[in-house]
């Protein structure tokens, strides 16, 4: 369970980093907003995470799953902040994106977790 879940978000960071790092300007503009260069460091982060994600899909050290867990949560912590906010003024399909994106890595902090206890705990 651990397993398929850390594996899941490895890919889904991978790909969402990808994205932000090759077309920050396509992202930009259907997020409403006009400054790229923020949607490119973004991806560069979740590039490395994706990497860590990775590795501990296999390697499962339980400090480095736990952190992972944690920063999942907070995304979706500082996504709900920034949805609520919304200090750079995103559209409508920006906040979308955003909150849709969330629900996804929320998925992937439970299931961790779920996977951590049972797996690890």
């Amino acid at each position: 369970m651990l397993s398929f879940f850390l594996r899941a978000n490895a890919a889904f960071s991978m790909t969402t980093g990808l994205i932000l790092t090759i077309a920050p300007s396509m992202t930009a503009s259907w997020m409403g907003v006009q400054e790229a260069i923020w949607f490119r460091v973004v991806g560069i982060g979740l590039l490395a995470f994706s990497f860590l994600v990775a590795w501990q899909s296999n390697a499962q050290i339980p400090r480095w799953v736990s952190a992972i867990i944690q920063m999942d949560f907070a995304w979706v912590l500082g996504s709900l902040m920034l949805g609520i906010f919304n200090p750079w003024g995103f559209s409508g399909l920006g906040l979308w994106t955003m909150g849709g994106t969330a629900v996804i890595v929320l998925g992937f902090g439970i299931g961790q977790w779920l996977g951590f206890k049972r797996d690890l705990g």
